[in-house]
């Protein structure tokens, strides 16, 4: 396995994107390399609901969903007690696009994502984070998929391992 140096986390404060930052940080550990971890924090002035906002103060917002965003990152890595070699950072944008400019701005050569677990009706209609950054990426990415998938997956290999030829001495 090629060694890593900057790992980026990409969470939503999800369950499965918490599993996705217990893995990033336990590869760290194994590896030696610094985990990134991001929040996006969508831009209010290019939410659906926006042309109805009259009268907001949308930098206001801003600063209230930043602010929140920080706070929620602020315990979410003290829980886990980490040491100094984790950065964390909040952005506002649009997630894969905000995700995808940090890596290469900052040279991370690992992405790990989680997977939300969406029907592909509704990955089709709403995207899917994990799948944008997954086909633009210009390094290696990790997803961790959604727990109602995992007894999918385990099915699976097992099929596998069945299909396996029988080798008689």
């Amino acid at each position: 396995m090629p060694a890593f140096h900057r790992i980026l986390c990409a969470t939503d404060f999800s369950a499965t994107s918490l599993e996705a930052l217990d893995v990033a940080l336990s590869l760290a550990r194994d590896t030696g390399a610094e985990v990134h971890v991001v929040n996006v924090v969508p831009d209010p002035l290019t939410q659906p609901w926006m042309v109805e906002g009259a009268g907001m103060d949308f930098g206001e917002l801003r600063q209230v969903w930043t602010t929140d965003a920080e706070r929620v990152m602020k315990h979410l890595l003290a829980d886990r007690r980490l040491d100094g070699r984790v950065t964390s950072t909040v952005l506002m944008g649009t997630p894969a696009n905000e995700i995808l400019q940090y890596v290469n701005d900052h040279a991370c050569d690992l992405i790990v994502v989680g997977s939300h677990g969406h029907g592909l009706v509704r990955r089709f209609l709403l995207g899917s984070v994990a799948d944008r950054v997954f086909k633009s990426a210009a390094c290696a990415v990790l997803v961790v998929p959604h727990r109602t998938f995992r007894p999918a997956l385990a099915d699976m290999d097992q099929v596998q391992e069945r299909r396996q030829p029988m080798v008689a001495v």
